[in-house]
């Protein structure tokens, strides 16, 4: 494991505000002090940000769509749940090749021995930043996972998600 896990309670009316802070420490350079380890443990992601109202809409259907559209159906697995499944059970060795096409900030990543037999395919840009930010040695990537190709005759002991 790269990072350990604090299981800081980041206030839902802060969550925006903390990822824009480290989006621009990571951007500009200048961390003002904060770790990668902070940046792991702080940065949320867009999932649950829309301030959308499901009475606001005529179906669960609708409501669904307009969430898809505006978080691009973000959802980044627990750290816990990425130990127990990367660590406990599929016990990743160090030679272990491991993809994830919908890596988000590389919950997963943090738990694979060689950061660089990790594969990654993120959607969302912010995301990918902070991914290849965290996990600067491992072979990720920002674009739709419709389109991600690993090298022809390149084969994955894992694949992993949620």
């Amino acid at each position: 494991m790269k990072y350990d896990f604090k299981n800081l309670n980041i206030p839902k009316e802060k969550r925006e505000l903390y990822n824009q802070r480290i989006l621009n420490c990571i951007h500009t350079g200048n961390l003002h002090g904060l770790t990668n380890e902070d940046i792991y443990n702080c940065y949320t992601g867009d999932g649950g940000l829309h301030g959308l109202e499901f009475k606001d809409y005529s179906s669960r259907a609708r409501y669904s769509q307009a969430k898809k559209e505006i978080e691009n159906g973000q959802f980044f697995t627990p750290h816990t749940l990425c130990k127990m499944i990367a660590s406990d059970l599929l016990n990743i060795g160090f030679n272990h090749m491991v993809a994830d096409i919908a890596c988000g900030i590389g919950h997963f990543a943090n738990h694979v021995p060689n950061e660089a037999n990790f594969y990654g395919c993120e959607l969302d840009r912010k995301s990918s930043t902070v991914a290849k930010f965290l996990y600067p040695n491992a072979n990720l990537t920002c674009d739709d996972m419709k389109y991600y190709k690993i090298s022809d005759g390149f084969e994955m002991d894992y694949v992993i998600g949620n």
